[in-house]
């Protein structure tokens, strides 16, 4: 594993009305994101505080539990799912140059039943935020955000 030199600090704002978060999500990150957003497991809740984040590689391929194991033995948190609303909103350049993943607390899909994670992609200089199956292969070109403890 690979951490990445910089640090993106992340604020977590205070949501007083769920609704605006929502509609910030959907503007930054398009339509695709009112699925998982407006789900009933997906918390806006938090004390507003800043977060460091780092980006983590890795040299090849692995599935999630060895990716998981290694950013644990590193001694960094994992995210929660909206840190990668907040992480989009404030630092867009990154997903630009690379898909960026969360690895939060599996949403499991209403059509599917699978398990998933959000990703920030880019495609033809559009961002966007995706589900990655959480017990699929994960890439080497894929960056994972961590939190600093």
């Amino acid at each position: 594993m690979t951490v990445e030199p910089e640090i993106y600090k992340v604020k977590r704002a205070r949501i007083l009305h769920r609704e605006v978060f929502l509609e910030s999500a959907k503007s930054e990150l398009g339509e695709y994101a009112k699925l998982f957003t407006e789900g009933g497991d997906f918390s806006t809740k938090n004390r507003g505080e800043e977060l460091r984040f780092r980006l983590v590689k890795f040299d090849k391929d692995y599935l999630i539990a060895e990716i998981i194991e290694e950013i644990q033995k590193a001694d960094f948190a994992l995210p929660l799912a909206q840190d990668a609303v907040w992480f989009a909103a404030q630092h867009p350049e990154p997903q630009m140059k690379f898909p960026v993943a969360f690895l939060h607390e599996p949403w499991i899909s209403p059509t599917t039943g699978g398990q998933n994670s959000l990703i920030l992609r880019s495609y033809g200089g559009l961002r966007f935020l995706h589900m990655h199956l959480f017990d699929s292969r994960w890439y080497s070109h894929i960056r994972f955000a961590v939190i600093e403890k």
